[in-house]
């Protein structure tokens, strides 16, 4: 089923025949006409060039409107193109200002830290070098030391080799003098023990001869 057509009356027309700029009552005329049906071949080519006209005209202001546009368009953009690039090299300036304040101050930094670390190994360098001239004075205070001891006993080592060499020369001589008295006790044993088997062979010889003149007798 199809969709109903509008309904187009007379008051329709003849507003939109004012609308397009024509006369009053040639459009109340027109619009009567077209109402009724009875629009002659003359009337539509003078509502034809009438709307020409009319199209003509609005076209003309349509493209006035559109250049007068157009024109600030292109004035607000010259406008927006100046500021924002204005905008973008005062950024942009702020931004290096910024960036090499930035690269200032890091280097500062950097100098600082530079010199610290500078202070600091400078610092440990001494208390190194302090310590090792204090261990070198240890040192050579332990060397001396240690040669004084070895020097000490040393002279102790010398001191009892000398006693041990003394020790060893008394043994000798004692030695030598308990020899000599062995000698002289042994010399005296057996001559002692040369007259005790003299007297003994004389007593057994004494009494043998006693002991056979009783037998005998």
């Amino acid at each position: 089923m199809g969709l109903p057509q509008p309904v187009i009356t007379r008051q329709m027309v003849l507003s939109e025949l004012i609308k397009a700029g024509i006369n009053q009552e040639i459009a109340e005329d027109l619009a009567y006409r077209y109402y009724k049906n009875e629009l002659t071949h003359k009337d539509i080519e003078y509502l034809k060039e009438n709307f020409d006209i009319k199209l003509e005209k609005v076209q003309a202001s349509l493209k006035f409107e559109i250049e007068k546009v157009d024109a600030g368009l292109s004035s607000d953009i010259e406008k927006v193109e100046t500021n924002l690039k204005a905008d973008i090299e005062k950024l942009d300036a702020g931004l290096r200002a910024e960036i090499k304040a930035s690269y200032t101050e890091l280097d500062n930094k950097i100098d600082n830290v530079e010199n610290n670390l500078n202070n600091k190994i400078e610092n440990v360098r001494t208390e190194l070098k302090a310590d090792i001239r204090d261990l070198d004075n240890k040192i050579e205070k332990i060397e001396a030391g240690l040669k004084s001891d070895i020097a000490s006993v040393s002279n102790e080592v010398a001191l009892v080799r000398k006693d041990m060499d003394l020790v060893r020369k008394d043994m000798e001589i004692n030695k030598m003098e308990l020899n000599s008295q062995l000698i002289k006790i042994t010399s005296k044993l057996e001559s002692s023990f040369k007259l005790h088997y003299w007297m003994f062979g004389t007593v057994i010889t004494l009494f043998v001869g006693i002991f056979l003149t009783l037998i005998f007798k």
